[in-house]
C-alpha cells in the first residue's frame, strides 16, 4: 500500500470513528452540533480541520463534525459495511 493512500485510510477511518462515538449538542442559536472527544493523533486532526471536515479548539477536549464531515463519515461507513 502507498504512503498517500494510507494517509487516506487513516483519514478515512479517524472521521468514521469520531462520527461514530459522537453525541449530539444543541448550539447558540439552536442548531445541531456533532461532537467527539479529541483522543486521535493532532496530525490526523490537523488534517481533517484543513479539509473542512471537523473544527476544533486546542483548549476543548472535543470537536465538532462539520456538514460535510458528517456527508463523508455516512459515505464512508456505508462503504465500509459493504466491504
Amino acid at each position: 500500500m502507498k504512503k498517500d493512500s494510507k494517509n487516506q485510510l487513516l483519514l478515512d477511518l479517524t472521521l468514521s470513528l469520531a462520527y461514530l462515538c459522537c453525541w449530539e449538542e444543541r448550539g447558540v442559536q439552536g442548531e445541531k452540533i456533532r461532537r467527539a472527544w479529541k483522543g486521535y493523533d493532532f496530525g490526523v486532526l490537523d488534517k481533517l480541520m484543513e479539509e473542512g471536515l471537523i473544527d476544533f479548539s486546542y483548549k476543548n477536549k472535543s470537536l465538532y463534525i462539520t456538514e460535510g464531515g458528517e456527508e463523508r463519515a455516512k459515505k464512508l461507513l456505508s462503504r465500509f459495511e459493504k466491504a
